[in-house]
């Protein structure tokens, strides 16, 4: 008889495929946006580009800040959420 435990079930293959096709969207999603890390100990809060306070989205303290080119300020959650939303 054949060993097939080296094999993955059907779900396995599945799941394995949805995490790789959500790791790719992300991967895009970022690289449209543009989006880069804000590190808030590098901000200085006199300075004219300080974090605002808020999210625009979510109207939430930031969890995961970024920036976009044009310098507006979201949570990363909140960003990828809305583009994925706006190119539905």
């Amino acid at each position: 008889m054949h060993d097939k435990g080296d094999y993955k079930s059907g779900w396995q293959l599945e799941r394995e495929w949805d995490e790789a096709e959500k790791a790719h969207k992300r991967r895009i999603v970022m690289r449209e946006l543009d989006v880069s890390d804000v590190k808030a100990e590098e901000e200085d809060s006199d300075d004219e580009n300080a974090l605002p306070f808020a999210c625009f989205i979510c109207r939430e303290p930031f969890v995961d800040p970024v920036v976009t080119k044009c310098k507006h300020y979201f949570c990363e959650h909140c960003a990828l959420k809305h583009h994925m939303i706006m190119d539905i």
